[in-house]
């Protein structure tokens, strides 16, 4: 009985924060075809406005780990491990996107609270494998004419 009630009770929203336009639309038609619903954000103050009214069960976020920006990045990244619209002890998972992955960079990323750290562009089945090891179920995609 609880397996058929969690999935229900998990929000279906993925938060996306990518500043690079090509980036964040592809990412947010995958997890579209995915049947989740994409809240795209360009700028960390996006992010923490949605954050702040609105659950999700997955957060891509491209955090510039050695920039003048990493600071709202952090505070991005804070506030969705906090997970206060969220059920709780459901978190949602923190997946950081970046270019290149420097040995610094994975330690900085993982000093920040994420659950994985993945290349970007993603591709489709991995976007699936990802949070299909979250444990994120996946619903059937709605088929569209």
């Amino acid at each position: 009985i609880d397996a058929a009630i969690a999935p229900q009770s998990m929000p279906l929203d993925v938060l996306v924060l990518d500043p690079d336009d090509t980036t964040r639309e592809q990412l947010c038609q995958q997890i579209e075809g995915l049947g989740l619903c994409p809240y795209p954000a360009r700028h960390a103050a996006q992010a923490l406005w949605l954050l702040e009214s609105q659950a999700f069960c997955a957060a891509f976020v491209d955090v510039v780990l050695d920039g003048s920006d990493a600071g709202q990045g952090v505070e991005v990244c804070r506030r969705v491990k906090a997970g206060a619209m969220n059920p709780p002890n459901r978190p949602p998972a923190l997946i950081i996107l970046a270019r290149a992955a420097s040995p610094v960079h994975r330690v900085r990323a993982a000093l920040i609270g994420d659950d994985a750290f993945v290349l970007k562009p993603l591709e489709l089945a991995a976007t699936a494998g990802l949070l299909d090891s979250f444990g994120i179920a996946l619903p059937a995609p709605t088929s569209r004419t």
